[in-house]
């Protein structure tokens, strides 16, 4: 069965406010009981070669709870490995989602290199 995410991933390389080399995953459609597996997965291929993984979720129109628990996973992932994941944008109906589901997802902590 088909899913409705897409995932775009680009590599970050100007000075802009997250950390050079982070990667950046831009999120368009659904994040529903379907495509969060998909998510989970992409997520940790990306984790396997980016300590920073920025997620913008601008285009997301919706997030289920098995969303937001990919998320959490992957920012366990990265945090145990010395890195982190950091939500962008969010639009009012997903960050309600995310908070709804009692997580600290969207308010990260600031990452320093070598910590």
């Amino acid at each position: 069965m088909a899913t409705d995410l897409m995932v775009e991933e680009i590599v970050l390389r100007d000075r802009s406010e997250h950390p050079v080399g982070a990667v950046a995953l831009r999120l368009y459609g659904e994040i529903d009981v379907l495509s969060a597996d998909v998510l989970t997965e992409r997520l940790k291929q990306v984790a396997e070669r980016h300590a920073i993984v920025v997620v913008g979720l601008a285009g997301v129109t919706f997030i289920s709870a098995q969303g937001v628990m990919a998320l959490k996973q992957a920012r366990a992932l990265l945090r145990a490995r010395g890195g982190d994941l950091l939500l962008h944008r969010a639009e009012d109906l997903v960050r309600r989602v995310i908070l709804l589901c009692g997580e600290d997802l969207l308010t990260p902590e600031r990452h320093t290199p070598g910590r």
